[in-house]
């Protein structure tokens, strides 16, 4: 049997035809290990990676975060689990300073307009603070007196205007709208205001409220 195989390899090696497709196996191995050896080969590969990935990337798009915005004017003192608050989803590089449901306690030391976004600088104890009342209006309150506004606070004297002199003066230059109930004209209802009044003005304010005098809200221009 050793002499037959001896043969049968003798013939195979003896062969043009099998010579040549060894020879062409040789050469194409050699050929494919210097391709990966080539240095262009691995960059275009990497390119082709990268692209992938911005590819991937650009479809995900920017990190969400939610935070909040306000659906309506919020007055300081609001906590914020009562403030009339919708929940967004912005940019979360744009994020840092605002609040959102993850992060959202306490209470609202500042205004927060419609529309706004809570800032984190708009959380907490407030440095200022007044009496909030509610005080009888003699007139429908100007459209600019919404909750939120900063207001005058006029007083006007029903005696002096029976006699006809100037019943109007200064209460208080500078109070705060809380909210403000129109009265219903035709059953002979008041409206009326809440306001928060700084603690300088609170005593002249709370004088007009055991007479039969009344105020009037004026909106401060801009």
């Amino acid at each position: 049997m050793g002499v037959i195989h001896n043969g049968v390899d003798n013939f195979f090696e003896a062969t043009p035809l099998f010579a040549m497709i060894d020879a062409f196996a040789y050469e194409r191995k050699s050929k494919m290990a210097t391709r990966w050896r080539d240095p262009r080969l691995g960059v275009g590969v990497l390119l082709v990676a990268l692209s992938g990935l911005g590819g991937a990337l650009a479809l995900s798009g920017p990190e969400k975060v939610q935070v909040y915005r306000a659906r309506s004017a919020i007055v300081p003192g609001t906590a914020l689990a009562k403030a009339d608050l919708d929940v967004v989803e912005i940019d979360k590089t744009l994020a840092g300073p605002y609040v959102g449901p993850t992060s959202a306690k306490g209470s609202v030391n500042s205004v927060v307009g419609r529309g706004e976004f809570v800032a984190k600088s708009q959380i907490g104890r407030r440095g200022e603070t007044g009496m909030r009342m509610v005080v009888p209006l003699m007139s429908p309150a100007p459209a600019s007196a919404a909750p939120g506004a900063q207001v005058e606070l006029w007083r006007i004297s029903r005696r002096q205007t029976q006699e006809g002199q100037a019943g109007a003066s200064l209460a208080a230059p500078e109070v705060l709208v809380v909210s403000v109930s129109e009265g219903d004209s035709n059953a002979g209802g008041k409206s009326t205001a809440e306001v928060e009044v700084p603690d300088q003005y609170v005593n002249q304010v709370l004088s007009v409220l055991g007479s039969n005098d009344g105020y009037v809200i004026v909106g401060k221009g801009k």
